[in-house]
């Protein structure tokens, strides 16, 4: 088949419109009667049960490592009451100092 080509040459290009159907710009979803209508098979809804044990071993893990995370917590708390102890004790001995060289 031969097809018939025009070349025009140093010619301005042109501008056209082109009007759309509005039904060309709808991104909903389908839904599924329709696409089972149209010839694509379709799989259940329903999830297998392999699928939602796996699921909850998944959320039982993710709960597990978020309990984990609490000693964290423990050893910056522990690491507070160190380090006001210590300040303390310093405090302390500075001052009975005080007070004994004051006495003497």
């Amino acid at each position: 088949m031969d097809e018939a080509r025009i070349e025009v040459l140093d010619a301005a290009p042109v501008k056209f419109a082109v009007n759309l159907d509005a039904a060309e710009s709808k991104t909903a979803p389908m839904p599924v009667d329709e696409l089972e209508r149209l010839g694509l098979p379709m799989k259940s809804v329903e999830a297998a049960p392999a699928l939602v044990a796996a699921k909850q071993e998944t959320l039982h893990n993710a709960e597990l490592e978020a309990r984990q995370k609490l000693w964290r917590w423990l050893i910056v708390a522990a690491l507070a009451v160190l380090l006001i102890e210590t300040w303390l004790a310093g405090w302390i001995t500075r001052w009975t100092a005080a007070s004994a060289e004051a006495t003497a």
